[in-house]
This record gives C-alpha cells, structure tokens and sequence, in this order.
C-alpha cells in the first residue's frame, strides 16, 4: 500500500515576514531626526519671538528713561526772575554737593551722577515739580536734583523741604553717563575742565537691561562707554545703550 505524499510544508504555506534589526534601527534613527528638526525648529521660533518682544520692551524703557531724564533737565535752571543767573543762582555747594560756580545751573564731581538747579513757579496752577513728583511751593526757593543708578535702578534726590530721600525712577538701568558741551564746543566729561556756567546742553548715555532672562544661554556683550572704555557681560540678558542730547533751555546767554 503506497501512502501519499505528504504537503511540502515549506512551500505550500505563507512564509511570515517581519521587521530586521537593521530596518528597525533605520526607522529610529528617521524618527530621531525628524524629531530634532522639530525640536530646533520650536526652539527656534520661541526663542525668536522671546527676542523680539524683549526688544520691544527694551524700546519702551529706554523711552521712559529718558523721557524722566529730558523732564528734569528741561527744567534746570527754571526761575521767574528774568535776571542774570549769577544773581538767581550764586556759588555754593558742600554737604555731598559738587561745587556749583556763579551762574552754573548743572554740576558734577561724579562720573555717572549729575546735578541741578531750579526755581518754583510763582503761578499757582502751574507749579514746577522735582523728580520724585514733589512740588517746590516757594518760587524762590532753589531746589537741587541729583540724577543717578544705584546698583541697577536710576533714582533722583530732591534737596530742598526737608530733604525726601532718594526716589527710584526705573529698574534696569546698570549704567549712565553725562557729558557737557560748554563753551569750547566740545562734549566734555565732569573731569575734564568743564566750564560750568557756560554747560548749554548735555550728552545723556544709559546701558538698560532686559527685566527677564532672554537667551537659552549666555552670550557675551560689550559696549563701548563714553571715556574709551567699554562694559562687558555674558549672561543670558539683553542689553542696550541709548544716547541722546538734551539742550537746556534756560542756560544763560546774556555773555
């Protein structure tokens, strides 16, 4: 009796298929990749829009810095008295103060602080107001105002009434520096022989920092500085520096 031959197993089946090593770890390494592209491209793009409203914000700063620096300096000098200056504002200083010449409406003996002078307003709806927003009453009464950063926040002093202590203006501001252009038509700084009476506008320079964190990691910035040096940092910060310059308006011309 002859049996019969038995299904080659082997090739009446299906053979399974399935996935080898090497196309596994081809698929891996396309997802990892795709999964940085991703990655870079979000990190990219936060770190973009991080930046720029930073930026923005810096603009407002600077802005409002120096919107409260102009204010205060367009009123050095300020008097009712239509007289020569050396008569309104004579010669004095002392008690931390620098010393002010005959005339002199602005004085330093600080780098990065500068002083003033002023009058009230004899109208008494149009009375003028120190930094700190505290109104001279008397409009003979000579107000000082010291503008200056400490540590990183731009504050005044008002010497006049009692003396309030100093008032903080803004946050952010690591550095500031004045320079004055007198009668030599040169900017000059409070060192360099300046002719007080005769200072008829100033060169106002700030470095502002960013209020927050801005960079994944840090940079390295530096900054050129009025007097030929410069201010370094590597942090995760932005920084800017702005200048401008202010005409004081009630600067004596009657020489």
């Amino acid at each position: 009796m002859t049996r019969p031959a038995l299904p080659n197993v082997t090739t009446a089946g299906k053979r399974q298929s399935g996935v080898g090593l090497v196309e596994l770890m081809i698929s891996i390494a396309i997802g990892l990749v795709l999964v940085a592209l991703v990655t870079s491209y979000y990190l990219s793009s936060r770190q973009s829009y991080q930046t720029t409203v930073v930026s923005s914000e810096l603009t407002d700063t600077q802005r409002y810095a120096m919107q409260q620096l102009r204010r205060q300096l367009m009123l050095a000098g300020y008097s009712d008295s239509w007289m020569h200056q050396e008569t309104v504002f004579p010669g004095g200083g002392g008690n931390g103060m620098p010393t002010f010449p005959a005339g002199a409406i602005v004085a330093s003996d600080k780098p990065g602080e500068l002083w003033l002078r002023m009058q009230g307003a004899a109208l008494a709806d149009q009375k003028t107001r120190a930094c700190n927003n505290q109104q001279i009453t008397k409009n003979d009464e000579i107000a000082l105002i010291r503008l200056f950063v400490n540590g990183d926040t731009l504050e005044c002093e008002t010497r006049f009434a009692g003396n309030p202590p100093p008032s903080p203006l803004l946050d952010g501001v690591e550095a500031i520096a004045f320079s004055y252009l007198d009668d030599s038509d040169d900017f000059k700084t409070y060192d360099n022989s300046v002719d007080w009476p005769s200072v008829r506008a100033i060169q106002v320079d700030l470095l502002i920092r960013s209020a927050t964190p801005t960079y994944d990691a840090p940079i390295q910035q530096s900054f050129q500085w009025p007097g030929g040096a410069s201010k370094a940092f590597t942090d995760r910060y932005m920084r800017s520096r702005i200048t401008r310059i202010v005409t004081l308006r009630n600067a004596d011309e009657s020489e």
